[in-house]
């Protein structure tokens, strides 16, 4: 779909402007800024996802980031800095069982929210809007 007809919906659901509201990937960035500078009609769907995006999305603050940097690089640290048998370094399956059920409880509970909002959340809103 061309840009210029997005509506909030679509720009929720595309990749690129999602990277654009976790500041991930710099031509994203890049991207996104120049566009609503090219669309100033765009502008109120653009806020309006981004707002809704915000409200659904766990973004940590910049001083949350460096503290769980720092916490990853120590305990990367310590494993490093131990002796480690070939007993002990290997994994057990049933730690990787739980890695990856927790990976998926949380991939089912996003889209499940994501669900929710263009579901329910979005057309309400737009329900709204139709009425007055």
């Amino acid at each position: 779909m061309v840009h210029e007809h997005y509506t909030v919906k679509d720009f929720l659901t595309d990749d690129s402007f999602i990277n654009y509201c976790f500041k991930t990937n710099e031509s994203d960035i890049t991207f996104w800024n120049e566009w609503i500078e090219n669309h100033p009609e765009k502008q109120n769907e653009f806020n309006e996802a981004k707002a809704l995006f915000s409200s659904i999305a766990i973004q940590l603050s910049e001083d949350e980031k460096r503290k769980e940097f720092q916490k990853l690089q120590r305990e990367i640290h310590k494993i490093n800095s131990r002796s480690i048998n070939r007993h002990q370094a290997r994994i057990k399956p049933s730690n990787i069982y739980k890695k990856i059920i927790a990976v998926v409880s949380i991939a089912i509970f996003i889209m499940g929210g994501l669900w929710l909002l263009l579901n329910f959340i979005i057309p309400q809103h737009f329900n709204v809007i139709n009425k007055y």
